[in-house]
């Protein structure tokens, strides 16, 4: 069944995408696809596969988009990928449209369908265009981003403004079906999830960016007790620019959540969970250079407190370096982290990424 489903999803998408209804080839979207080999080795003693090489095909990543009209356009990805079984999945990642001319009010932009959430500095980026080979772990302690993305289906608004000091901001709103922040086995409808952000983009000089954001996100984690969360979050990202070879970007977030957690560790003298405040906090923050065009090599520490128990402090320091073979076809990336969890032993994690594109949609070096 899961083959046959597969199946169906890969041939639907095929089909539209090669445009199978379309009377002219001007009106075939851009088709793409996208692999993403990784190979890892983890010295940590809670990984099954302690000090072993384990390599193989990370993901398949299918993309199509196309404009339908001047004032509007439509993006479908697909990603395919192993589950935490071995067996092969296919789940649509974003499929939506964007609406950007021709509304009742200038400068307003909606977007419908499913996609990655505004939230924060990175939420919105594929995994493949970021500096280093995996997204920051914070992300996911505070947000239901298993893979680094946060992605759920609703209406999105956003509008452009001038700004203080010379500036451009831009507002956007969410309302979202929050499914992902529910347990595993909940599938009630109605307790959707909010988010709302503000980016302000200011030049410092003229070859200095600076861009200042601040998110906010509500979700139900657990129907049942109606446990939500509320995630505050900040966020900075600076651009020097030295030619057209060489650039550094200095980026980081700041994450705190409001709500609620069941505590099913420390059970309460019944032996039932206990609803506890949550109140952690989390950040991470790099560096990340860009030099002889096709290189880049930077540095990103994270800290967080633990979901669940935030007594328990995690952090990380890692190391990466990419390269881009000619162009963006083709690019090679390895990092070195060292992740030390509170009360537990430190691993040492070494990985090698390959991302290799063909079509229009490429793998970017950040």
């Amino acid at each position: 069944m899961k083959i046959l489903q597969i199946s169906l999803a890969l041939f639907a998408t095929l089909f539209f995408a090669t445009g199978a209804f379309a009377a002219d080839n001007a009106m075939n979207p851009n088709i793409s696809f996208l692999g993403n080999f990784i190979a890892s080795h983890d010295n940590s003693p809670l990984n099954p596969n302690q000090n072993k090489t384990v390599f193989g095909l990370s993901e398949l990543e299918i993309t199509a988009d196309s404009y339908l009209n001047p004032y509007s356009k439509a993006s479908v990805i697909v990603s395919m990928h192993y589950d935490n079984q071995n067996n092969l999945a296919a789940e649509i990642e974003e499929a939506n449209i964007s609406i950007f001319k021709g509304l009742p009010i200038s400068g307003l932009n909606l977007k419908l369908g499913k996609f990655f959430v505004d939230f924060g500095r990175i939420n919105t980026v594929h995994s493949h265009a970021l500096p280093f080979i995996t997204a920051p772990r914070s992300l996911s302690q505070f947000i239901p981003a298993g893979d680094g993305n946060y992605s759920d289906s609703g209406v999105e608004a956003s509008y452009l403004f001038p700004s203080f000091f010379g500036g451009a901001s831009t507002l956007s709103g969410n309302v979202l079906t929050g499914e992902p922040f529910h347990d595993a086995n909940d599938t009630s409808l109605g307790h959707y999830a909010y988010a709302a952000r503000l980016n302000n983009s200011y030049m410092l000089s003229d070859s200095m960016p600076l861009e200042v954001g601040f998110s906010w996100m509500q979700g139900v984690s657990n129907v049942a007790d109606d446990n939500v969360n509320n995630i505050l979050e900040a966020d900075f990202k600076v651009k020097k620019t030295f030619s057209n070879a060489a650039n550094l970007v200095v980026q980081g977030e700041y994450f705190y959540n409001l709500g609620n957690y069941v505590d099913t560790i420390n059970l309460t003298p019944l032996g039932v969970a206990d609803v506890r405040g949550d109140g952690r906090y989390g950040f991470y923050a790099f560096a990340n250079m860009t030099f002889l065009t096709r290189w880049n090599a930077g540095a990103i520490y994270e800290q967080y407190q633990r979901q669940g128990d935030n007594s328990m402090t995690d952090y990380s320091y890692k190391a990466f370096a990419g390269f881009s073979l000619l162009e963006e076809t083709t690019v090679f990336r390895v990092s070195a982290e060292h992740f030390v969890p509170q009360n537990e032993q430190a691993s040492n994690i070494v990985m090698f990424q390959l991302v290799f594109a063909m079509g229009p949609h490429k793998a970017h070096i950040f």
